[in-house]
């Protein structure tokens, strides 16, 4: 289970909600560990010409003392078996979709298929609504939450439906809780923590086959696809792969020819099973000016700077100071030296700068963004450094936050950087 259950009622508990209802696909994930593509990526104007630019909606329903519910539509129900909630609900056109002519729901000889038993009384359920509104709607009632406290994922619906559910439910208190679930996310369930980890690990050997392919005269082209062939392998995506040559920004130019004497930086992450990872090292191109060399080792003791700071009731702020006092004290300035969590997105909360004056608020939390770490919290610091017209620099590291400091999710060996 990907949800932190025990945190979530926690927070639950301390606003005196009933129910929480998760509408991003993000949210539907953690709450069930849905994981479909289809609400990913699809959107209504795809099926309505002229409709809005909203991608298609599941729902998750996790309420007290009650068994958590999931809506999603008719026609992705096999995905249903990837969650743990058993009350898997449906909306859409089944009937429209499916020719039932030659099926036999009680086959004359033989064991009737368990599944499709499922998939046919999921498309032809009396349940069913035409869209997940509907269906959330009679979920809600079904739950006996007409007169409750709702935690409402406001991100994943809009102005229209929003109002629809507080007209439906006219005794129940419906507020925003899309930042109350990204504090909750902030701190990983032991099957997250398995997952980002086996990420991590992908990640971190593609990149250094990259770098190890980044030589004087090679297109960077070679690089990158080198990434890419390493993660698709072991069943990952590609989710970015980018580098940054003479301090310009960064690029996916896969024509230009690496030349002796660059220092180069190489930013990477993939996705596995729905989790992110982030990671960045530095390529030396043959022998390049010392100068090069001291920006990356100031870098790299920039960031343990930081590190020495982890350990949980640490402000997030005080790892980004630490960076940024480091540097300026060894002669580097204009380094945004950051850092953030990560998860479910490639940037989770916490976020790691010098300063966090902002404020997290909605319908229930409202926070000060610079929050303190937490055992189980994923960060990820990086150094990044344009020396324009020059040279680039990155060093970058994730770990866990663990009871008495860190522990790296993957070895990452960041003291020197790598040279070909």
């Amino acid at each position: 289970m990907l949800l932190n259950k025990a945190r979530l009622e926690n927070y639950m508990d301390k606003y005196g909600i009933d129910a929480i209802v998760g509408t991003t696909h993000l949210n539907v994930a953690y709450m069930t560990d849905l994981d479909c593509w289809f609400y990913r990526t699809f959107k209504d104007y795809m099926f309505s010409p002229g409709g809005p630019a909203r991608l298609a909606q599941s729902v998750s329903v996790v309420a007290r003392d009650r068994d958590p519910a999931l809506v999603m539509s008719s026609l992705t129900a096999p995905f249903a078996s990837t969650a743990w909630v058993k009350d898997a609900r449906y909306y859409g056109a089944g009937l429209a979709s499916f020719d039932f002519s030659s099926y036999q729901r009680e086959p004359s000889s033989g064991e009737a298929d368990s599944e499709l038993l499922r998939l046919h009384d999921a498309y032809t359920s009396k349940k069913s609504g035409n869209n997940a509104l509907e269906v959330l709607a009679a979920t809600i009632k079904d739950l006996g939450l007409e007169k409750g406290v709702i935690g409402l994922d406001f991100e994943g619906l809009d102005d229209h439906d929003r109002d629809y559910l507080k007209r439906s439910f006219p005794g129940a208190k419906i507020a925003n809780c899309s930042e109350l679930l990204r504090i909750v996310r902030m701190v990983k369930s032991d099957d997250e923590l398995e997952r980002l980890t086996r990420c991590a690990e992908i990640n971190e050997v593609a990149c250094r086959e990259a770098l190890n392919n980044a030589i004087n005269g090679r297109k960077a082209g070679e690089a990158l696809q080198r990434f890419k062939e390493y993660v698709v392998s072991k069943g990952a995506l590609p989710e970015h792969h980018i580098y940054s040559r003479q301090g310009r920004g960064v690029s996916e130019d896969a024509e230009y020819r690496f030349r002796r004497g660059e220092a180069v930086f190489f930013d990477f992450g993939c996705i596995h099973r729905m989790y992110y990872s982030d990671t960045g090292n530095t390529v030396l191109i043959g022998t390049a000016p010392e100068n090069h060399v001291k920006i990356y080792k100031t870098s790299s003791r920039a960031l343990s700077e930081a590190l020495k700071r982890v350990a949980p009731g640490a402000k997030a702020s005080d790892l980004g100071e630490a960076m940024i006092r480091y540097l300026t004290s060894n002669g580097i300035r204009n380094c945004a030296a950051h850092g953030h969590g990560i998860g479910l997105e490639a940037r989770d909360y916490p976020a790691i700068l010098p300063s966090l004056k902002q404020t997290v608020a909605d319908g229930f939390a409202s926070v000060g963004a610079d929050f303190l770490l937490e055992e189980n919290m994923v960060l990820n610091l990086e150094v990044p450094y344009y020396l324009f017209g020059a040279a680039s620099c990155i060093v970058e590291r994730t770990v866990r936050v663990t009871a008495s400091g860190y522990a790296e999710l993957t070895r990452q060996e960041r003291e020197d950087p790598i040279v070909t």
